[in-house]
């Protein structure tokens, strides 16, 4: 038996001929541009190491810690106070340089920085729920709202219609 979080870990990892399947989507100076990008608007704290891969899945990104058992463990016990416990374990990203979010957020970061972030956030954000590596989730209510209302076009300005 392998738990699937080392599962997980080895198949990202993995650097076989099925990634030459695919036509790369990005050069690599693009993929180095791309990770260097997210890392530094996710933060040292959130992300301990990042790397990309070209392989097909449903996921924009997917999170792996060493000992992903203990992680769960500390958020159960409630020992670890918000994002606390992501400085112990290290987390390493995963960026699925094949999803279409990834790629619209690779070509927003240069037209609207700010929703290109927030996009940034809320996909790791989402990484790390799947991951179960999340308590509170309410914080991302008001992210998701700027997101939405940007992506809707308004770009964060209220409209209040009249009769």
């Amino acid at each position: 038996l392998v738990p699937v979080e080392k599962w997980a870990q080895e198949e990202a990892e993995k650097t076989g001929t099925d990634d030459k399947k695919d036509t790369k989507d990005f050069r690599d100076n693009e993929k180095k541009e791309l990770l260097d990008w997210m890392k530094e608007t996710l933060g040292s704290v959130r992300v301990s190491e990042i790397s990309g891969n070209h392989r097909p899945s449903e996921h924009p990104v997917m999170v792996t810690v060493l000992d992903m058992g203990a992680a769960r463990h500390f958020l159960r016990t409630g020992e670890i106070k918000d994002m606390e416990h992501l400085v112990y374990f290290k987390p390493h990203v995963h960026v699925n340089l094949t999803h279409p979010l990834v790629k619209a957020m690779y070509k927003m970061r240069k037209t609207d920085k700010e929703t290109a972030a927030i996009l940034a956030e809320q996909i790791y954000d989402n990484a790390l729920i799947t991951a179960g590596l999340i308590k509170d989730t309410s914080r991302m209510v008001g992210r998701l709202n700027k997101l939405l209302t940007s992506l809707a076009g308004n770009k964060g300005t209220s409209t209040i219609l009249t009769p």
